[in-house]
């Protein structure tokens, strides 16, 4: 009996480091840790937190003018799956606002680029300049289970935009910016209710490019933020 409780004894330390070790692993998978804001100019390589869903390398590059990103045929609206090169990262606990600049002139119809809050293909939030029936929209739309999409849209304040995400627990809203006028206000699209449990990723992409057509978008400027929008 003296010798098990000396084993245990000895033993107990290294239990204590494995108990440890298991609640920091536990929370590091929960809980998004970032020192904000988060700012990437899109000109440079990329941050190692950054991720590609479906990434094709010919189909994206980065340059002087920022990140670009063609647009290819495919949608994620309703069972649409399979959009490529949508860029993710995680979306810290503490982030109120993101915003990216988005230089992009659609011709096409659907023709889209922006702002996405991401789960999965059947689960986002996307803020994004669309070709809607002959005009240029800013355009809001969430999708939950591939089910009941919202959808409110404005005219496009110009061809470079800054689009914005304002988050307020349950509550995302959307808003833009015409960048061509620097007196001009923020933009209200819209604001819906997308559950942040479990957390979304945030990122930029492009879809429904047509399959004849070489196209373009150029992200700039992408920043996360503590502080509430004005």
């Amino acid at each position: 009996m003296t010798i098990k409780k000396k084993n245990m004894t000895k033993l107990f330390p290294f239990l204590i480091v494995l108990i440890c070790l298991f609640f920091i692993f536990a929370c590091s998978k929960t809980t998004v840790v970032s020192v904000l804001p988060v700012e990437e100019s899109f000109k440079t390589p990329l941050a190692k937190e950054w991720s590609w869903v479906r990434e094709n390398t010919e189909t994206q590059r980065i340059s002087e003018k920022g990140l670009e990103i063609q647009l290819e045929p495919g949608s994620l609206m309703g069972g649409g799956k399979g959009v490529k090169n949508i860029l993710v990262r995680p979306l810290p606990e503490e982030a109120n606002q993101v915003s990216v600049e988005v230089e992009f002139i659609p011709e096409n119809q659907y023709e889209q680029a922006g702002l996405m809050l991401y789960c999965d293909d059947d689960r986002y939030i996307k803020l994004v300049k669309e070709f809607v029936d002959g005009e240029p929209w800013i355009v809001m739309a969430v999708e939950i289970d591939a089910q009941n999409p919202l959808v409110q849209k404005i005219p496009a304040p110009g061809d470079q935009v800054k689009i914005r995400f304002s988050l307020d627990g349950d509550g995302v809203t959307g808003a833009c910016w015409n960048q061509e006028n620097a007196d001009s206000p923020w933009m209200a699209v819209a604001s819906f209710s997308f559950p942040m449990s479990p957390r979304p990723m945030i990122g930029v992409f492009t879809q429904n490019g047509q399959p004849e057509t070489e196209r373009w978008a150029c992200f700039t400027n992408f920043r996360i933020t503590k502080e509430a929008a004005e």
